[in-house]
């Protein structure tokens, strides 16, 4: 079975557009705390589904996030949702990157 491939370079690119985007900060740093760059519980979901948007994602990853330290680091999170993404069965064959 095919995985979803997108490189973590990729993703911290997304998720630095989102935070841009929608929580006005630019330039974050992957050590800052999620509630320093406003990543709340809501925050969070509202992340989760943007991100799912723009690598169109063949499933929600809402499910997929148990045990994510959602009061960690920037750089904790996206390691985790790299790691969580790369497991996903692809549903198109293609590659994101």
């Amino acid at each position: 079975m095919s995985r979803v491939t997108v490189t973590e370079e990729h993703l911290r690119s997304v998720v630095f557009e989102i935070l841009d985007e929608s929580f006005g900060v630019d330039d974050p740093d992957l050590g800052s705390a999620l509630e320093d760059v406003g990543i709340d519980s809501l925050g969070m979901t509202e992340m989760i589904i943007e991100i799912e948007a723009r690598l169109d994602l063949p499933v929600e990853l809402d499910d997929k996030l148990s045990g994510l330290d959602r009061t960690g680091t920037l750089g904790a999170l996206v390691e985790h949702l790299h790691g969580v993404i790369s497991a996903l069965p692809a549903s198109t064959g293609k590659d994101i990157s």
